[in-house]
């Protein structure tokens, strides 16, 4: 078997008309902006980056203050962010990109929501650790993944090739 290919799969999704799943639409949705809205306002957050950011449908629920950054290796999910951001009723300064030059570093808050359990590659999940953990210096992550096994049937085979 071939090793599954994130890059791939993510744009090839995009392409076709897909978008970020149900993470980022309805009641879940609501539940992070409400919780990162929260922390924006409690925290004096000022500047945003996100790692993993999709077709920032939950970009639309934030509050944010000053600047946001997105990064995805999709360039086709880029392609659709910047499209739906170019006039945005709070255009203060959205950027994104597909190359991890995107993200601000030392942005007050880092974003990665429903990213962590859509690697199964252990070194594409490894270096995303590395640069959340270790590359970003600003002062506040926010990680917002599944901490189930619902995914896996008992013999360990995965329900679906994006999700591990």
């Amino acid at each position: 078997m071939d090793k599954f290919n994130e890059k791939e799969y993510w744009n090839s999704r995009y392409l076709q008309g897909g978008n970020s799943g149900a993470g980022s639409y309805g009641a879940e949705a609501i539940l992070k902006s409400n919780i990162i809205n929260h922390w924006i306002n409690e925290l004096g957050i000022r500047t945003i980056t996100e790692y993993g950011v999709g077709d920032a449908n939950n970009l639309l629920l934030y509050n944010v203050p000053t600047s946001y950054s997105g990064y995805d290796f999709s360039p086709k999910a880029i392609e659709i962010c910047k499209e739906k951001f170019k006039n945005h009723r709070n255009a203060l300064k959205y950027y994104f990109g597909s190359t991890v030059d995107a993200l601000d570093l030392d942005a007050d808050l880092m974003l990665s929501l429903d990213v962590h359990y859509h690697m199964p590659n252990d070194e594409v999940f490894n270096e995303y650790c590395d640069t959340i953990f270790n590359k970003f210096r600003g002062k506040y992550i926010i990680i917002y993944s599944t901490d189930t096994n619902n995914q896996v049937l008992p013999d360990g085979t995965h329900l679906s090739e994006h999700v591990k």
